[in-house]
């Protein structure tokens, strides 16, 4: 038995010398590694160094031969680069409705309104950071007209500020009127192939727009608030809500030309934003509440005024996780309402003083269910007594494939009801159903879709 102990008792003190000398060499591996990262971190000093004191004399050499260059000269500057996109944008498909009856259903100037092909939205968009202080695009539209012929609209040529302060920002030239949420936006970036009725009603075909100015700012708040006004000249056929074209009719009132003699013969827009994120059902619930407002006088008379009301509410839910934006469900409804004034006319019959109204609204909902599939329904209602008489309403269904961020392949479905069609298209029913498909591809980065 002592024996048995004390061969245990040397075994034990072999090992303990054993893990001594183990400790012993990790000890001596640590400090030669420690020994290599402090000369690899000083030759790298010592690198960069050398190379940061290159730099600096070739910086300093540069500036001496350039010093009288001004900045942005002939050699060129950020104007220089210019980016040049363009829309393709193709519809096919065919209606219960005649192609007469279709331009009174489908208000939109991009909508589709002739049974079998349509090719009304292909744009050509130019834009440039212009310097520091300013940015600039320029997008021209080409479309060919229910008859087949050519067609050419700017619609858009503005400027944009870059740099004021205190989050101030200047637009003027052509441009889109930030009234709601669908107005402002070009057709290739909508979620269905339609113009919300009630905006073609109210702001004609081609949706306001106009030459103005327009003044923005992001308010220093516990979340992000914009204000903005605007003014643009009151006149043409986008303008359709306020002195619009000379010989139109709204009503039994006809239009007639305006001079201009103050800033009140402008028509004014201005819209205040708000938005907010909350963490809900396992995912980011984002939101954006909108009130527009536009005023201006109308061409039935020297001291008619026209008012728009609207107010429009954006909410979109994304999970947790999501993979290139899939998936997401979007809930977007705006509401519009125009009180029209009309002037006492005597030319060529006598008319009394009237007052017009349109009121109405669009909802809808999309749903990114899978990459790259979007699924989305909207409902349309508008009621007028003004230059559309009677209720309208649409219920649409959309399937859209995304092919890439640059191209979409979309089917979409209508059901219309119009009420009083078959006055303004002698036989026509008051209901039609539509079936389209539209192919959309931006050619360049400015129209790649979300």
């Amino acid at each position: 038995m002592r024996i048995l102990f004390a061969i245990a008792l040397a075994a034990m003190a072999a090992r303990a010398d054993d893990a001594e000398e183990w400790k012993r060499q990790l000890e001596a591996e640590r400090r030669a590694r420690e020994a290599d990262r402090q000369e690899f971190e000083r030759r790298i000093r010592a690198l960069e160094t050398r190379k940061s004191e290159g730099l600096r004399t070739e910086v300093e050499r540069y500036l001496e031969e350039h010093e009288a260059i001004e900045p942005h000269a002939e050699h060129g500057g950020l104007g220089s680069v210019i980016e040049i996109s363009a829309i393709l944008d193709v519809t096919v498909g065919g209606s219960t409705a005649t192609d007469e009856a279709l331009q009174e259903i489908n208000l939109g100037d991009h909508d589709p309104r002739v049974r079998g092909f349509n090719v009304r939205n292909e744009e050509l968009i130019i834009s440039a950071d212009v310097d520091p202080y300013f940015s600039a695009i320029l997008d021209v539209v080409y479309k060919l007209s229910e008859e087949g012929e050519s067609e050419f609209e700017i619609e858009d040529a503005f400027i944009v500020t870059t740099g004021l302060p205190a989050g101030l920002q200047l637009k003027a030239g052509q441009f889109l009127t930030e009234f709601g949420r669908s107005n402002p936006l070009h057709p290739h970036a909508w979620e269905f192939l339609n113009q919300p009725v009630i905006l073609g009603r109210v702001f004609g075909g081609d949706g306001w727009r106009g030459q103005g100015a327009r003044l923005s700012w992001i308010v220093p708040a516990p979340f992000p608030l914009t204000l903005l006004v605007g003014a643009q000249n009151a006149r043409g056929e986008t303008q359709a809500a306020f002195l619009g074209e000379e010989g139109e009719a709204v009503g039994v009132h006809t239009l007639a030309a305006q001079p201009f003699e103050s800033l009140a013969d402008l028509a004014w827009n201005a819209r205040a934003e708000a938005s907010r994120e909350f963490a809900a059902w396992r995912g980011m619930l984002s939101g954006l509440l909108g009130f527009s407002f536009g005023f201006g006088p109308n061409g039935t008379g020297a001291d008619a005024d026209t008012a728009i009301y609207g107010v429009d509410l954006h909410l979109k839910w994304r999970p947790d996780t999501t993979h290139a934006g899939w998936p997401f469900v979007a809930w977007q409804t705006e509401l519009v309402w125009r009180d029209y004034e009309a002037a006492v006319q005597a030319d060529p019959v006598a008319l009394p003083a009237a007052r017009y109204e349109d009121w109405g609204f669009y909802t809808q909902v999309v749903w990114a269910f899978r990459r790259p599939w979007t699924a989305g329904v909207r409902y349309d209602f508008a009621s007028s007594d003004g230059a559309y008489a009677g209720d309208a309403d649409r219920l649409s269904f959309a399937l859209t494939y995304h092919a890439s961020e640059h191209a979409r392949i979309r089917l979409q479905v209508n059901w219309d009801h119009v009420d009083g069609l078959d006055l303004a298209v002698p036989g026509a029913s008051d209901r039609a159903f539509s079936l389209w498909i539209n192919i959309n591809v931006a050619l360049g980065g400015h129209g790649a879709h979300e």
